[in-house]
């Protein structure tokens, strides 16, 4: 139980894990270590994993063992066990600390807030500036990240970064049905996007706070190494972004983003310009982008339809 004035606040911290046993173990340390803890912490780890749960055996921590590969799975099985009013979600190869937590929950005070997430400051990466643009879903389906970059404050945002988000329980019985759909079978592009924007889509706030800031080495994954994309994990991060882009693009923007994405597109669905751009005119490169884009996008269109939910801000 975390108390801030006269509210009383119950948070559950879900950690999924993978075969990142020492960032595991880094990671449990700082959550250990905060002044404040947690009423409860819930490790989802992969049956298969076998060296963690022996690991997570040998320091007396709980944990739930999930079957089904990605995060998905992992995130649905956290929020079924977890009983608290606000659940934190953070990777396995973070590390946080007081202020993070402490400013994180001063948000939840104003009952208008659903969402509070800040800053993964990257030792890796230290680029950072007073950018306005983070967690942008924009009118022509482009979607901002920049969580890892931004140092300008609280303001309010679309959706968050999955591995430093909190969110109340109550929306998590709102989320779109897609969550379910995404595919792949790690990292799954764009869960945290769905679970995160159910806060707008409810009424509530989400708020963005670089104040809110943890470390995140942004560890090497286990099932797609970093930097090095399969034709697998391209055609599932492509599907993944249509469905959210026709999902929850704004009501009089639907046929825009559909065109954008096609004659445009960006790194996730890369129409003809962009296409053309990355592979310096290669037709040949240029052509299996563009029926790869195509494909995706008919399989995502009607799913899309059936579960449209539109982004009002």
């Amino acid at each position: 139980m975390i108390q801030k004035t006269n509210e009383i606040i119950d948070y559950s911290l879900i950690i999924p894990t993978f075969r990142r046993q020492d960032d595991l173990a880094r990671c449990l340390e700082s959550v250990r270590n905060l002044k404040i803890q947690f009423m409860e912490v819930i490790v989802i780890v992969r049956e298969s994993d076998t060296d963690t749960i022996n690991y997570l055996n040998e320091i007396l921590q709980e944990f739930v063992p999930v079957a089904k590969p990605g995060v998905v799975a992992a995130i649905n099985l956290g929020i079924e066990r977890a009983s608290g009013e606000v659940l934190v979600f953070i990777d396995d190869d973070t590390e946080v600390n007081d202020q993070w937590l402490s400013s994180a929950v001063s948000h939840f005070q104003d009952f208008h807030v659903g969402a509070v997430g800040g800053r993964d400051f990257q030792p890796k990466n230290q680029k950072e500036g007073n950018i306005e643009q983070v967690g942008k879903f924009t009118r022509r389906g482009k979607l901002i990240g920049n969580h890892h970059l931004s140092n300008r404050g609280a303001h309010k945002v679309n959706f968050l970064k999955g591995c430093n988000m909190f969110l109340r329980r109550s929306l998590l019985e709102k989320v779109n049905p897609i969550f379910d759909y995404l595919q792949g079978d790690g990292a799954q592009w764009g869960n945290d996007l769905v679970l995160s924007i159910t806060s707008n889509l409810s009424g509530f706030e989400t708020i963005y706070d670089s104040k809110v800031q943890l470390t995140h080495h942004a560890s090497p994954r286990p099932d797609h190494p970093r930097g090095q994309r399969s034709q697998k994990m391209i055609d599932e991060e492509n599907f993944n972004a249509w469905l959210v882009k026709l999902t929850f693009a704004r009501k009089n923007y639907f046929w825009f983003v559909i065109l954008y994405g096609i004659l445009i597109g960006d790194t996730l669905t890369p129409g003809l310009v962009k296409s053309f751009h990355l592979h310096r005119q290669n037709l040949r490169l240029v052509h299996k982008d563009m029926i790869a884009n195509l494909h995706a996008f008919k399989k995502t269109f009607f799913l899309a339809v059936r579960f449209r939910q539109p982004l009002n801000s």
